[in-house]
């Protein structure tokens, strides 16, 4: 069986385990947990339109069909994205592509609080 101790670290990098031992690293804690709080805040931006959109875009003339696929287009649009997306995510690379999409959700995100 292997050590369960952990490899100094080689070349300035961070302390690497072993495979048996089953923790993970300070920095791969700080990936999930900073990955999960992005993920919660720009739910957090979506879910909070429930309550008062479909109010004001009647207000505004909209119909309910047109409210409804005004949030369907947002489901739509990710899940279509990301299987384009995903299949290019080897050439592209993992974590150029999570920055280039967390700014443009939030570029995005901005972009609707200003809609009319």
């Amino acid at each position: 069986m292997g050590s369960r101790e952990a490899v100094p670290p080689e070349n300035g990098g961070p302390e690497v385990l072993s495979k048996e031992s089953g923790r993970l690293t300070r920095e791969q804690l700080f990936t999930i947990i900073a990955t999960a709080s992005i993920n919660f805040s720009s739910m957090i931006c979506y879910s909070i339109l429930g309550p008062f959109f479909p109010r004001e875009a009647l207000k505004k003339g909209a119909s309910n069909t047109v409210v409804g696929l005004i949030f369907g287009c947002f489901a739509l649009f990710n899940f279509l994205t990301s299987l384009i997306l995903g299949k290019y995510l080897v050439q592209i690379g993992a974590k150029f592509m999570f920055v280039t999409g967390m700014f443009m959700s939030g570029c995005v995100t901005i972009l609707f609080g200003f809609s009319p």
